[in-house]
């Protein structure tokens, strides 16, 4: 099965960048990882990037599955807000 990993990345002015990569084979993401130069729990990061790694989900869901899990998990991040990610993931996918 071949895959190909995209990233899109959005930097704020004044802020931090975020970057997102993406597994993508057909419609379908089979992984992400989430990284930057912006602050939060660094354990809560790694387990949001290990809970990501085993992500099956269809490319249309990618933004609300990764932003739903953010949220349950209480990450705060520094430095970037929800629709800096968002952005990041659309960028990643179009």
């Amino acid at each position: 099965m071949s895959y190909k990993v995209v990233c899109g990345e959005k930097k704020r002015p004044g802020g931090k960048l975020v970057k997102v990569c993406l597994k993508v084979h057909e419609n379908e993401i089979q992984g992400a990882l989430v990284t930057g130069d912006f602050f939060t729990d660094a354990e809560l990061l790694d387990k949001l990037n290990e809970e990501l790694s085993r992500l099956r989900i269809k490319k249309e869901n990618a933004a609300d599955v990764i932003l739903n899990k953010i949220k349950k998990m209480g990450i705060k991040f520094i430095g970037l807000n929800v629709e800096d990610l968002r952005e990041a993931i659309e960028k990643a996918l179009y």
